[in-house]
C-alpha cells in the first residue's frame, strides 16, 4: 500500500490507513508518517520516533566529529613522521590488506582513524539528508512534495516536539509532538496558506 494524502486502502494490510502512511514489508504494518526502515536501528522511523532517529543520528555524527579530532592529533602530531613516506598513501587505500604486510599497532591506529573518518563522512551524509527533509516536511517518500512544508522553524517543531529547543539535547527531555499524526488535512491547509 502506497502512501497517500488521504485516507487509503492499504492492499497489504486490507485495512484503512491514514494520509502519509505507508506500509513497510519488514515489520508488516502501516506506519504514520513513516519516513524509512532503518537497518542500524531495525525499526521504522516515522512521526512516534522520528525525533529519536534524527538525534541519534546528529550524536553519532558529533562523537564521530569530536573522535576524528582526536585521532588526527594522534596520527598526525604524534606518530606523524612514520606515516609521511611514500608507503603511507598505500596504508591509506589498502589499510585491511597493509595489517597483512605490516602487523604493528600503529598499523591498527590507522585503520581505526580510517573506520572514524568514513563513519563521520556517512553519518553527516544522513544527517544532511535527513535534515533536509525535516526542515522542508518531507520524508523519504515525499521528497518532491511539499504539501506539508509549514516553514523551517514549524516543521522542526513537528519532528521534535513542542519543546525543541531543548529536545536536541537529550532524548530523556519530554517534548511533546504538536500533532496526532493522523489529520494531516488541517497541516496541509496551514502549509497551503503559508506559502
Amino acid at each position: 500500500g502506497q502512501g497517500s494524502r488521504s485516507w487509503h486502502l492499504c492492499s497489504t494490510c486490507e485495512a484503512v490507513a491514514p494520509p502519509r502512511s505507508w506500509h513497510c514489508n519488514a515489520c508488516r504494518t502501516c506506519v504514520l508518517k513513516r519516513d524509512h526502515h532503518c537497518v542500524f536501528t531495525g525499526c521504522c522511523i516515522g512521526h512516534k520516533n522520528h525525533r529519536f532517529f534524527i538525534m541519534f543520528v546528529f550524536h553519532l555524527f558529533v562523537a564521530t566529529l569530536y573522535s576524528s579530532a582526536l585521532n588526527n592529533y594522534f596520527i598526525w602530531y604524534i606518530h606523524g613522521e612514520e606515516f609521511r613516506n611514500w608507503t603511507s598513501f598505500i596504508k591509506m587505500v589498502f589499510p585491511l590488506a597493509m595489517l597483512v604486510i605490516d602487523a604493528s599497532t600503529k598499523q591498527y591506529y590507522l585503520v581505526i582513524y580510517l573506520i572514524n573518518m568514513i563513519g563521520m563522512l556517512f553519518t553527516g551524509v544522513l544527517l544532511i539528508y535527513h535534515g533536509r527533509l525535516i526542515l522542508s516536511g518531507s520524508v523519504v517518500h515525499e521528497q518532491n512534495g511539499r504539501d506539508f512544508d509549514l516553514g523551517q522553524m514549524e516543521n522542526l517543531r513537528m519532528v521534535l516536539g513542542e519543546r525543541w529547543h531543548l529536545a536536541w539535547l537529550s532524548p530523556f527531555v519530554r517534548s511533546d509532538l504538536p500533532h496526532n499524526g493522523i489529520d494531516w488535512d488541517r497541516v496541509q491547509r496551514e502549509a497551503a496558506k503559508s506559502k
